[in-house]
């Protein structure tokens, strides 16, 4: 009796230091730099992961989701390819503008532009004017200069043929054909060649010029490019990258860079991998090495269902540290009282002034309290560009982007 009493007060501690251990558990890696809040946003969640890239086994069938580090940069090498008159090929792209035109009239659609106008540095003076007209975005996000977002920030939207074509053909580029599609239960579906590109721009100096892509507006203001999106329909949910340049205040600052194929966590020098790519699109090297991947993504969340985080410095000045390309941009939607610009669709940000991040709500979409359910929004396939359509006979373009 007494063995099996001194057995049984030996094995007590034992289970505590045990349930101890395993309540602590194993910790995550930290996603980022961001212990408290900052300019970029709230501190980052212990929940919250990084578009970490897991090293894959064997061949490489589907690079967007066994490669997206290799893939992004692909992506960015052929864009920044050399395209004449000191022009890169996505430069060659329709801005967002010349598609969601002022006064739409269905029977005169638009047509892809030609080349004279694509040639136009054409950006809207901050996307905070453009984008807090209606889509929720509160007074929280100002383009006004901090720690992180330099003076004078432009934004531009340009969309490739694929996208202007797709849009065109299934009248979605004005307000009365979006409400027509949700009326119809259309399932928008993009093709697998849609590109879109958003490009932030800043004023530089004539020095700072050999590194950074430039161009010169129509009052002579020099501009460099300091950050772009890029948008590929490689997979149904879209394969989403993020580049910035490497002097931006803020790169890395507060949300960890996420690059398995460019550099290695601190390098400055191109990657074997990368130099080749470069060398094979024509890229310019003394320009393009200067920018950096901050991450790629695919899903909502990792296989444990924690929300994935990727942003960038300067696109996602304020909300970095919650942003979620795939997540916000799941949003993008009309419904049967779409109006004009932000007016009936589902908003950018929740109350706080911050991404969505994770995996979407259903209730987002549908009004499960019915029997049947009823479709509050149909999806957009994640193009928030469309919210910039306007309606007929409504002669203000929602999303100008007058030549500067």
């Amino acid at each position: 009796m007494r063995k099996a009493h001194t057995a049984r007060l030996i094995l007590v501690p034992l289970l505590l230091t045990a349930n101890m251990a395993s309540a602590a558990g194993p910790t995550r890696p930290p996603c980022g730099l961001s212990p408290t809040a900052g300019p970029e946003g709230p501190a980052l969640q212990p929940q919250d992961v990084c578009a970490v890239e897991i090293t894959q086994k064997g061949p490489i069938t589907n690079p967007a989701l066994q490669t997206p580090s290799e893939l992004a940069w692909q992506h960015f090498s052929q864009l920044n390819a050399p395209a004449g008159n000191n022009l890169v090929k996505w430069q060659t792209f329709a801005n967002q503008a010349d598609l969601y035109v002022g006064n739409p009239n269905p029977s005169s659609p638009p047509t892809y532009p030609g080349l004279a106008k694509l040639r136009q540095l054409r950006i809207a003076p901050g996307r905070q004017r453009v984008l807090a007209r209606g889509l929720d975005l509160l007074s929280a996000h100002s383009e006004a200069s901090n720690e992180c977002m330099p003076n004078g920030v432009l934004e531009e939207v340009r969309l490739n043929k694929d996208v202007f074509n797709f849009v065109v053909a299934n009248k979605l580029w004005y307000v009365e054909g979006q409400v027509d599609a949700f009326n119809k239960g259309m399932v928008v579906n993009f093709p697998t060649t849609a590109l879109e590109v958003k490009a932030n721009w800043r004023p530089i100096t004539e020095q700072e010029k050999p590194s950074y892509l430039w161009a010169k507006g129509s009052n002579g203001t020099l501009y460099g490019l300091i950050a772009m999106h890029v948008l590929s329909k490689d997979v149904p949910n879209w394969f989403w990258a993020t580049f910035e340049h490497k002097v931006n205040p803020c790169y890395g600052k507060y949300l960890a860079p996420q690059d398995n194929f460019g550099f290695s966590p601190g390098g400055t020098m191109p990657s074997p991998g990368l130099l080749a790519m470069f060398n094979k699109y024509g890229v310019n090297k003394s320009v393009f090495a200067n920018y950096r991947l901050d991450g790629a993504m695919v899903d909502f969340t990792d296989s444990e269902g924690a929300p994935i985080i990727l942003g960038n410095s300067i696109t996602e000045n304020g909300f970095q540290t919650t942003a979620s390309c795939v997540t916000c941009h799941s949003r993008a939607t009309a419904g049967p009282n779409t109006k004009s610009f932000g007016q009936g669709r589902l908003s950018v940000f929740d109350k706080t002034g911050q991404s969505y991040n994770g995996t979407p709500d259903v209730n987002w979409f549908w009004n499960l309290t019915t029997k049947p359910p009823a479709a509050q929004f149909i999806q957009l396939d994640f193009v928030w560009s469309l919210a910039c359509a306007n309606q007929i006979g409504n002669p203000q373009q929602q999303c100008p982007a007058p030549p500067v």
